[in-house]
């Protein structure tokens, strides 16, 4: 990583070589403010499984995922994360690009 930088319990990460970042944060935070939320990319909701004993995972692409995780935090059906991740670049990543990253993740 070429840098990163915390502040409390969020981590926000430049990959050296790529104009993207990588944004970590808890689900409590998840008002605190990064301009590249905004943007289109893929992100992670991460949380303990039914049992407690794995993480459970859902990954999804929004064209804003400050708005897309905003819904989540509301959404009943996904109340099991308590963290998430984000990627994106700092100009967004287009459809095809965040569908693609999607794909070989998921």
């Amino acid at each position: 990583m070429d840098d990163a930088v915390t502040e409390q319990s969020r981590l926000i990460s430049r990959i050296e070589g790529w104009a993207g970042r990588i944004l970590a944060s808890p689900r409590k935070e998840i008002g605190w403010h990064d301009e590249m939320l905004g943007n289109r990319g893929v992100y992670f909701l991460i949380g303990p499984d039914n049992n407690g004993n794995r993480n459970r995972v859902y990954v999804g692409q929004a064209g804003n995922i400050r708005d897309r995780l905003t819904r989540h935090n509301n959404d009943s059906n996904k109340d099991f994360w308590d963290r998430f991740i984000a990627i994106t670049s700092c100009s967004g990543l287009d459809a095809d690009q965040a569908g693609y990253l999607e794909s070989q993740i998921a």
